[in-house]
């Protein structure tokens, strides 16, 4: 299966996008689908019939190593493995897990158990809560948080915090174009029980090396593995194993050729159907055009009362006027597309207290300013319904209508004041620059500080 013909045009049409399917950024692959190259369609078909048989004839098969990888035959159910990866930490970081825990189940020819959603800065934020440290994120402590996991899945739903991906990404279409199948853990402990005891609730049989694993080489090694030396590593560890549990995938950076194709259609997940329509009507509540802004600041819960970076905002005004002046709001200033409309921008950001601010100051310019809670407090019977139709955290609800919302404006503008570890923490909605592939005209990204009036 040719992973790149999978996003199709009725995907990106479904929320206004375009149709071009196509993306110009250099970290996307180029999409195509047969209505555009027809013409091609049954000579490609043909050859490739006569080299399939040329290589039956020569009993031979491809052993180039830098031909394409294709997912070898599906196995009897009998033989059908798995793979389970520990997650943590907020929604952009959950899916940088996803992804790269999805090529390795490709590469493996494994079936890929999705852990739950994690909510994230809530009073119970166990996003954050865990992956704070080694011993979690490559062995062996991560094996407690995976047993609490599914131990969740035996609750009744009522009472289990267990959220699936499926309530927010279309998980079906998803695997389709990535071709990994998937399965919920909850459906997997459910279906599977037998398997589910053995290694989910009865860990203490399992190996030493199948606790602390350093399948990337960053957890003990002084070198990255290449993406073949961490599959074989794998392997030497799992490859008899129906189910292999593994700590983060989100710190593995071993890539290969394909590496690109998964993070651009996890990055460019189809939303649920739920969330599909729920983001067309909020859509529908903004003006035509407006400027999609992320504010990435200290976020309020991590707050304390005298912390220095903590936004105030008669001490933040200077930072409005500069990113006015500087350009960065550039539809502000008018044009053909918007010469007869009022200037807009939506803005997201888990400060409430900036997002306050930097509506405040747009309006007195004569600009209108939207943030999520303003679309939200409108047809506030139809924002529940919807609201309570997805199975989710409102965080992480909230989180991915942000993201989703910001990338759908006209032009996108990415600004952090956050720091952290002595360096600058860049926009966590990076992930928008692939999810729908904007050029450079289209998108402006500034991961750093936003610098002083003084020294602009």
């Amino acid at each position: 299966m040719n992973r790149q013909t999978k996003r199709t045009d009725t995907d990106t049409k479904s929320l206004g996008l375009g149709s071009s399917g196509k993306c110009s950024t250099g970290t996307a692959a180029f999409t195509f689908t047969k209505k555009h190259f027809g013409f091609l369609f049954l000579p490609l078909v043909v050859i490739g019939v006569l080299l399939a048989n040329i290589t039956i004839i020569h009993g031979r098969s491809n052993s180039n190593p830098t031909s394409i990888h294709l997912k070898p035959p599906s196995k009897s159910e009998s033989s059908e493995q798995y793979l389970y990866y520990f997650s943590y930490a907020g929604w952009s970081n959950q899916l940088i897990g996803l992804y790269k825990a999805a090529q390795l189940a490709s590469s493996t020819n494994r079936t890929l158990i999705v852990p739950p959603i994690l909510s994230h800065h809530t009073a119970n934020d166990m996003g954050n809560a865990r992956g704070g440290n080694t011993r979690l994120r490559c062995g062996p402590d991560h094996l407690d948080m995976v047993k609490l996991d599914a131990k969740e899945c035996l609750k009744s739903p009522d009472e289990s915090s267990h959220v699936k991906f499926s309530e927010i990404i279309n998980m079906a279409k998803l695997s389709e174009a990535i071709n990994v199948p998937f399965t919920d853990l909850c459906e997997f402990v459910k279906e599977k029980p037998a398997l589910a005891k053995r290694y989910f609730h009865q860990m203490e049989q399992m190996k030493p090396e199948q606790r602390t694993i350093d399948l990337g080489g960053t957890c003990t090694l002084d070198h990255r593995r290449s993406y073949a030396d961490m599959v074989e590593h794998f392997e030497s560890i799992f490859a008899k194993d129906a189910v292999a549990i593994i700590p983060s995938a989100f710190i593995l950076g071993n890539e290969n050729s394909e590496t690109k194709n998964f993070k651009q259609n996890v990055f460019r997940y189809p939303p649920s159907s739920n969330l599909s329509e729920f983001i067309r009507i909020l859509r529908d509540r903004l003006p035509t055009n407006y400027i999609g802004v992320h504010l990435r600041y200290r976020d309020d819960a991590e707050y304390s009362e005298y912390d220095e970076y903590r936004f105030k905002c008669s001490e933040n005004k200077t930072e409005v006027l500069d990113m006015i002046r500087r350009g960065h709001l550039a539809m502000i200033e008018k044009n053909e597309a918007t010469a007869n409309s009022t200037p807009s921008v939506f803005f997201a950001s888990s400060s409430q207290e900036a997002l306050s601010c930097y509506k405040q100051f747009l309006s007195d310019v004569g600009v209108q300013a939207f943030s999520l809670n303003d679309l939200l407090g409108q047809e506030k019977n139809s924002t529940r319904k919807f609201l309570s139709a997805i199975k989710a955290s409102k965080s992480t609800i909230y989180l991915t209508l942000d993201q989703i919302l910001v990338s759908l404006g006209q032009q996108v503008v990415l600004l952090s004041k956050r720091t952290g570890h002595e360096r600058n923490i860049p926009s966590s909605f990076q992930t928008i620059r692939v999810r729908y592939c904007y050029d450079t005209p289209r998108l402006i990204t500034l991961a750093g500080k936003i610098p002083d009036s003084e020294s602009t």
